[in-house]
């Protein structure tokens, strides 16, 4: 066999690559050695160019070349294109069929069953506030099973969409209902603008203000928001739909993520807004759902494993390395978080365990190099980390190429990241 020429950046290089042939794909096929060239393309869609312009690919395990010749055609990754397009790929291995857009319905045979049509959220209207409403059945017509469903603290489920962090969701679902939806990925539009557009623009276009009125069952809510939040975070109200826009402060002030969600139930959650109420007395307010402590316990699981794939997600979108998920560093983080909502402080430095490198090494993790963020007071895991994204020292330890592991401990409203690279 030929050596392998390794690849690197603006040089046109030779690899060989064995592939399968005819029949039944790989498995059933022959292998047979070719030589193509690879070039550390860049690549423009409807004008813009794309944010992979390294020559590099993550395909959810490694960086593969974002693309080869081989005999005078340029191969280029589909799920790369179509997701840069806006559209959703899939595999189905057992029936040997690839997707762009929509997942098919399919029947025992592999196919379509007879007279059926697939029932879909127009890709023109690939935005969290379309799937509003909708059923979970047309939901995962749509989207797919999700990887995991979280237990919700504010009366409903996260469905959590992360076998891809370049397209990451988390969809809440009550009584099989879409009731919320977030996403931070820039395939994905709302209120007719596409994620990653500047800030100014978004304010001027959608006419927001830092003053927000919203009327519920004969209540009436006005949210206020100060000057330095409605940088980072701005609020629309609209046919009982509430759009939240995060906004990146060190990324040109570009909108960065969307949550959508029904009004009922954001009146249910812990608000991350002042707001002033008007009703007669005969009015009853939504409440917070009440929780046993079992039940409270399982949504700060959930929290953590949802603010492991935040960091994944938004690390990935930017082409470093995902995190892998360390147990020994989270228990470790999971025990700060305890201590500072038991002794009532907030710092990385604990009257009780010293600093973050005495914890870790306390534990036995013997680490190369390490660092830790903290939070308190957010409502929930996404919270935590927008607001971690927007302080540069904590979004540097989330974005540090040389950090490998995560642990994520959460307590209360105390939340700990624990990076460590061995």
């Amino acid at each position: 066999m030929k050596p392998i020429t390794k690849f690197a950046a603006g040089i046109l290089t030779g690899i060989a690559l064995s592939v399968g042939a005819a029949t039944g794909g790989l498995a059933g096929g022959i292998l047979q050695e070719i030589t193509v060239g690879i070039r550390p393309f860049q690549y423009y869609f409807n004008g813009t160019l794309a944010e992979n312009t390294n020559g590099l690919y993550f395909n959810g395990v490694k960086n593969v070349p974002l693309g080869f010749i081989y005999e005078g055609t340029t191969y280029v990754p589909l799920r790369f294109v179509a997701e840069s397009m806006g559209q959703e790929v899939g595999y189905d291995g057992e029936n040997n069929i690839i997707w762009v857009g929509v997942q098919p319905e399919l029947n025992q045979t592999g196919s379509l069953p007879a007279g059926k049509t697939q029932a879909t959220v127009s890709q023109n209207e690939k935005t969290p506030e379309a799937f509003l409403g909708i059923s979970t059945g047309e939901l995962v017509k749509n989207l797919g099973q999700p990887a995991r469903k979280d237990p919700g603290e504010y009366g409903f489920d996260w469905w959590i969409y992360n076998r891809d962090y370049s397209n990451y969701l988390q969809v809440g679902i009550k009584d099989d209902k879409v009731v919320a939806f977030y996403t931070n990925s820039r395939h994905w539009n709302t209120n007719s603008i596409k994620l990653g557009t500047e800030r100014n623009t978004v304010i001027q276009q959608l006419k927001i203000t830092d003053k927000v009125h919203a009327n519920y069952d004969g209540i009436s809510y006005t949210f206020s928001i100060p000057a330095e939040t409605f940088k980072q975070r701005a609020l629309k109200v609209e046919d009982q739909l509430v759009t939240e826009f995060f906004f990146d402060l060190h990324d040109g002030q570009k909108l960065t993520a969307v949550q959508v969600t029904d009004l009922e139930t954001f009146l249910q959650s812990d608000l991350n807004y002042s707001v002033s109420i008007s009703y007669s007395g005969t009015k009853k307010l939504p409440e917070k759902p009440q929780l046993s402590q079992a039940q409270l316990e399982t949504v700060i699981k959930a929290y953590e494993r949802q603010i492991f794939d935040l960091a994944n997600s938004v690390r990935v979108q930017r082409g470093l390395p995902p995190l892998e998920w360390n147990e020994e560093a989270a228990t470790v983080a999971r025990a700060h978080s305890k201590d500072m909502l038991k002794n009532n402080f907030f710092s990385h430095t604990s009257p009780n365990t010293g600093s973050m490198g005495n914890r870790l090494k306390k534990a036995g993790i013997n680490y190369r190099t390490a660092g830790e963020n903290i939070a308190y007071g957010q409502s929930d895991s996404i919270n935590a980390h927008e607001g971690w994204m927007n302080s540069l020292g904590h979004r540097q330890n989330i974005l540090n190429k040389d950090f490998k592991t995560l642990g994520v401990g959460v307590a209360g409203k105390y939340y700990t990241q624990n990076f460590v690279t061995y």
